[in-house]
């Protein structure tokens, strides 16, 4: 049986890409036709499509095993939220900032701006936390995943199914690991991630004044509440402890 925010996320995530695909190219239109100096007026749509792709593809990673790919491709999703953001905003100076950002500023400098300027009127990320520490401490938790770094190296790895024992009298976790073998609690964790990634651009889109449908705003926040109650996250509020890539929960399958 999926869990509850598995199951939204399959009733979400296509009405919550229409929105968004009308929205940025309606965009994209206008700022052809005001000639604000943009080269790419149609850049927020196209990385909306790398964002899902990303998505889509870091799903398939994940279903056939290849975690570490699939946790690789969280990191093109992370960052191509931003100048999707951009294009959704109603700030006035939204086009400045991809102007700047086509000059070649980095996508840092787009954050700290949206930070500064737009997040203050999303509220709380999935906790209580405020926007600007939810989705700055969630960027920055991607970032090892720019590199094939150790970290990426140890996604890899599956725990091996009854094959972890916690030695006698000691609060150490002997773990035996292998490649290649299916671990079902990776998949659900990673799936967790990817499905989290839905919700917030479902909460940039609700936040910019793009979602009129109760029923659908409603649906963005149930789903929240179930992502942050799920008994795969620590509830830490830090994405870089919660992307740790092997973590062993109580009455975890794979302890003996």
């Amino acid at each position: 049986m999926k869990p509850a925010w598995a199951e939204i996320a399959d009733k979400l995530f296509d009405p919550l890409r229409q929105v968004a695909e009308e929205v940025l190219q309606s965009r994209s239109v206008q700022l052809q036709a005001r000639s604000v100096g943009i080269d790419h007026p149609q850049a927020a749509y196209l990385a909306l499509f790398h964002y899902l792709q990303s998505l889509q593809t870091s799903q398939f990673a994940n279903s056939n095993g290849f975690y570490s790919v699939a946790v690789g491709l969280l990191r093109h999703s992370v960052e191509s939220l931003s100048i999707v953001e951009l294009g959704l905003s109603n700030h006035p100076d939204a086009a400045t900032v991809q102007r700047r950002w086509e000059g070649g500023e980095q996508l840092g400098e787009v954050r700290r701006w949206l930070e500064s300027h737009v997040w203050p009127q999303y509220g709380s990320g999935l906790w209580d936390e405020p926007w600007r520490e939810y989705f700055r401490n969630l960027a920055g938790a991607v970032q090892p995943y720019a590199h094939y770094s150790r970290q990426l190296l140890e996604w890899q790895f599956s725990v091996m199914p009854r094959s972890s024992t916690v030695e006698p009298g000691s609060t150490s976790l002997r773990l035996t690991v292998g490649v290649g073998f299916p671990d079902p609690v990776k998949v659900s964790r990673i799936s967790l991630f990817q499905a989290l990634l839905g919700w917030t651009l479902g909460r940039m889109l609700t936040a910019n004044g793009h979602v009129d449908q109760a029923g659908l705003v409603a649906d963005i926040s149930e789903w929240g509440s179930a992502l942050s109650s799920s008994d795969f996250l620590f509830k830490s509020k830090n994405w870089g402890e919660e992307l740790l890539p092997t973590v062993v929960f109580q009455h975890d399958y794979r302890v003996q």
